[in-house]
């Protein structure tokens, strides 16, 4: 199907001559073999030295027309694009329109060129081809930018605020410091994109969004929905993902340095072989979070609920579990992680230890102890208690002369509780 724009276009006067030389050099060579006939010698030479001599005229007629009608066109991209750049919104969305009408738009005659700082806010570019476009400093407030291809671009510093960019191509694009708060990301491809310091605060991310690898280091996520977003090896040092939520996000291998993730919903979120080096995690919701072989060197995980969290293997150097609920989760081979540290959760009936056993209550924390009088356990019942923990009566008395023996040395504590 023609492109708009592009239909029953009309041949240009100087091509219409040079057709006509030609039909009528044709029909003047046939015209004089047919009334002539063919036993004259000169004129057997005559006729068809006409028609030569008549379609070369034409030939090179229509060529010149084809090549100056060739650098017209080229002045005419390169004063919409100029037009589209510019500072301008009117004329830069009446230069995004005649260029889709051309079909210039989506073809890639806007690979590559510089389009920095320009007004095209509310512009439709649905499908346009903006490979490798340079767009620093430039406003897209409102636009539309559905499927849309941007790989490699550069923008630095954009406007993208309620941008849609449902289905667009960002692959390695550069959006450092730009702002995308509230923009649509739906199904969006940012593979190896950068965006450092970027904002994307209220940004509507689907679990379609492609985000492995993607460079969000000082990134704003503030309140953002990133459920079940794939984020596997994304390096998110630094980023602010307070009040998130990244519920069964996949964030397998990502670098969150310093990340703050104070109050976010992570529950069920796959954050194996992640490296959460002083991460902040306060109150965080973490039930059934995947934290398998993952770095939690000085990470701030107070008040946080990770109940029926899977930490085997964990990296719990200097972690601080300040009030965290640990219930039913697996510590086996956890490392570096010190009765100091354990000695300060504020529950962690069924979970497992470091070393595979399973927590005898030796720790007597305050959650539990609250948990069995609302159970209408009777706390010096020992083997009702053995019960409350899931251990054997033995194992219960162990840790209980253990408690006895350390407790107070590591937490200022009542040795004989009562409900």
């Amino acid at each position: 199907m023609a492109k708009p724009g592009k239909l029953l276009k009309i041949p240009s006067p100087i091509r219409l001559i040079g057709m006509g030389i030609a039909l009528g050099g044709v029909g003047f060579g046939l015209f004089g073999v047919a009334y002539h006939g063919e036993n004259d010698d000169v004129v057997s030479a005559f006729y068809p030295n006409v028609v030569t001599e008549s379609l070369s005229i034409a030939l090179a007629v229509i060529v010149i027309d084809a090549l100056y009608e060739r650098q017209e066109t080229r002045r005419e991209k390169e004063r919409l694009i100029r037009e589209m750049g510019c500072s301008d919104n009117g004329i830069a969305l009446r230069a995004v329109k005649d260029l889709r009408v051309e079909g210039w738009l989506t073809d890639g005659t806007l690979n590559g060129h510089s389009l920095s700082k320009a007004a095209l806010q509310g512009a439709d570019l649905r499908g346009a081809c903006l490979h490798r476009v340079n767009l620093i400093g430039a406003n897209l407030e409102g636009a539309n930018l559905e499927g849309a291809s941007l790989t490699g671009a550069v923008m630095y510093e954009c406007n993208l605020q309620h941008v849609r960019l449902i289905r667009a191509d960002l692959r390695g694009a550069l959006l450092n410091k730009s702002r995308l708060n509230h923009a649509h990301l739906a199904e969006a491809d940012l593979r190896g994109a950068t965006l450092h310091g970027a904002e994307l605060e209220g940004a509507l991310i689907s679990a379609a969004t492609q985000l492995q690898q993607t460079d969000f280091e000082g990134v704003s996520f503030r309140g953002a929905k990133l459920n079940h977003t794939r984020m596997e090896r994304a390096k998110l040092s630094w980023a602010d993902f307070d009040g998130a939520s990244l519920a069964g996000a996949d964030l397998r291998g990502a670098v969150l340095h310093g990340t703050r993730l104070h109050k976010a919903d992570l529950r069920g979120a796959d954050l194996a072989s992640a490296d959460l080096d002083q991460a902040r995690l306060q109150q965080a919701q973490m039930e059934g979070a995947l934290l398998h072989g993952a770095n939690l060197l000085g990470t701030r995980l107070q008040w946080a609920d990770l109940t029926g969290a899977d930490l085997r293997g964990a990296e719990m150097a200097g972690a601080t579990l300040h009030q965290t609920l640990l219930l039913g989760v697996s510590l086996e081979g956890a490392m570096h992680l010190t009765d100091s540290q354990l000695c300060t959760p504020r529950a962690m009936r069924g979970a497992v230890l470091p070393d595979g056993s399973r927590y005898d209550g030796h720790y007597l924390l305050v959650g539990d102890i609250h948990e069995a009088c609302q159970a209408g356990i009777n706390l010096h019942n020992a083997q009702s208690m053995a019960d409350f923990y899931g251990v054997l009566l033995k194992v219960y008395a162990d840790g209980q002369m253990w408690m006895r023996a350390h407790l107070t040395l590591l937490r200022q504590t009542d040795l004989d509780p009562s409900c």
